[in-house]
């Protein structure tokens, strides 16, 4: 079923233009920069987008004005480690063909306080379908960071099956509104007749 949904929910996303992408992106960011969470975090994990995904990196600039450290995810075997990011930061195609910090010109920080999460869809109440492999639910299950799911308003889903290494996200962030979730709550059931 992740399968099918996840053909789903990428071609939602193939059906949008380069420029709604570009706008959406734009707003989207704008949000992010308006939280609490992310104006109190020292330490924001972000993504480098690919594809079709929501582009957050623009926030990097929002977040180094005000003296906090930007990390970008690499991915070692099974993991992701946080690699620190500047503006000077050279980036190099690792695995899935995703820019990174070249390992080298890099620190790691496993003292994240928010982590953007991509994805290829949400629920309202936090429940992410990921691409897969696992990288961001491992990590998340490793940390204490607020969880910030980050998307377009087309990948905002009724209802998600979840298997129980899914981790839930604290909010979910799409360019119309920002969703806080209970992601302490155990009850992840959502109406299973809503797919």
């Amino acid at each position: 079923m992740k399968n099918r949904l996840r053909k789903r929910y990428r071609k939602y996303l193939d059906s949008m233009s380069q420029e709604e992408r570009q706008r959406d992106s734009a707003q989207a960011v704008r949000l992010l920069a308006s939280m609490e969470w992310i104006k109190k975090a020292g330490r924001v994990l972000l993504y480098h987008s690919i594809g079709t995904e929501l582009n957050v990196l623009p926030l990097a600039d929002f977040l180094w004005e005000r003296g906090k450290e930007v990390y970008l995810p690499k991915v070692v075997g099974k993991h992701l480690l946080c690699l620190h990011y500047t503006a000077d930061t050279r980036l190099a195609t690792g695995a899935y063909g995703i820019l990174e910090p070249d390992h080298r010109d890099a620190l790691i920080s496993e003292d994240i306080d928010a982590v953007l999460v991509p994805g290829l869809a949400f629920t309202r109440r936090g429940l992410r379908l990921g691409r897969g492999a696992g990288f961001f639910d491992r990590f998340l299950a490793s940390t204490e960071a607020k969880r910030i799911g980050v998307c377009f308003s087309c990948q905002i889903a009724p209802w998600l099956p979840i298997d129980e290494w899914d981790m839930r996200m604290d909010a979910v962030v799409c360019p119309d509104e920002i969703i806080y979730t209970d992601r302490q709550e155990r009850s992840f059931n959502d109406d299973p007749h809503m797919v």
